[in-house]
């Protein structure tokens, strides 16, 4: 068993994700089992947004889509007091 529990919700490009789960893929043994933890980005829009009261500095940053999907950029991936 391979446990992907912190890369992927910290890797930015599509690319680097990737890359993640080849390697997940290469050290497990064939007929192993991959466990991956993502954390969804909408997350912050619940959390920062919602609840801490933030909504209206997200949408006024344009950090949000009309359906309410965090538009993010790298320097956002930790730290959403930037918004």
């Amino acid at each position: 068993m391979t446990l992907v529990f912190g890369p992927m919700y910290h890797l930015y490009a599509f690319e680097d994700k990737v890359k993640a789960l080849q390697e997940a893929k290469r050290v497990t043994k064939p007929g192993g089992i991959i466990l991956v933890a993502y954390c969804m980005n909408e997350y912050s829009v619940l959390t920062y947004g919602f609840k801490e009261n933030n909504i209206y500095a997200f949408i006024e940053n344009g950090k949000l889509t009309d359906d309410f999907h965090v538009i993010s950029e790298p320097e956002d991936l930790y730290d959403n007091e930037r918004i």
